[in-house]
């Protein structure tokens, strides 16, 4: 997957998918143009390549607001665009919303066969990390700055991305409009009534 996405960004040629994208958004951008990018899951790995595309690709002033949600993307990977300045110079406005803890160890994402959900299965089996712990922005685990969660990648990220900016479903009733979730599984975001009136509201402000 992670592959795909990079193809999609190759330079030369609009049969590339990203690369079409791009190429379109610099012809129809105006000083009325905003760009939102939405990403779910591995949706946030494409995001951060599209943003590492656009800022080699783009003029300086086409900048984009990000909303990642159960974000399968690795700290590493967004920390190299934290440390590039790309996330500075290309993002305007961020959210992200991911499970609190004891939601994403607390139910089987493979009922009878793996009893944590799919970023702990992602972190475990997927990623090739030597620890079997890949750090994945979704997983609010990594975010304690305790160790080992305290690594220098990790700091990076969460010295960036503010508490303000981070939603832990389910939130408090009284939590403040546009801060609100109420998924308890990974997949359970996409129409989650709460969540989506918090996306909402960001896009209006």
């Amino acid at each position: 997957m992670k592959k795909d996405i990079d193809r999609a960004f190759r330079s030369g040629s609009t049969t590339y998918g990203g690369t079409a994208f791009l190429e379109g958004l610099m012809r129809v951008w105006n000083a009325d143009a905003r760009l939102t990018l939405i990403g779910h899951s591995a949706g946030t790995v494409y995001i951060d390549r599209m943003l590492k595309a656009m800022d080699q690709r783009l003029p300086p002033e086409i900048k984009a607001d990000i909303v990642f949600i159960a974000a399968a993307l690795a700290f590493d990977r967004f920390a190299a665009t934290i440390d590039t300045a790309v996330l500075r110079r290309r993002v305007r406005n961020y959210r992200l919303f991911a499970l609190k803890e004891e939601c994403e160890a607390g139910y089987w994402e493979v009922p009878g066969v793996y009893d944590k959900s799919l970023l702990y299965l992602l972190s475990a089996l997927c990623e090739c990390d030597p620890e079997a712990d890949k750090a994945l922005l979704g997983m609010q685990r990594y975010w304690s700055g305790t160790p080992p969660y305290n690594t220098p990648d990790i700091r990076t990220v969460t010295t960036q991305i503010v508490p303000s900016a981070r939603v832990w479903s389910p939130t408090d009733p009284l939590a403040p409009a546009g801060f609100r979730a109420n998924a308890r599984e990974h997949g359970g975001f996409a129409e989650e009534p709460k969540t989506n009136q918090s996306v909402q509201r960001f896009l209006r402000s």
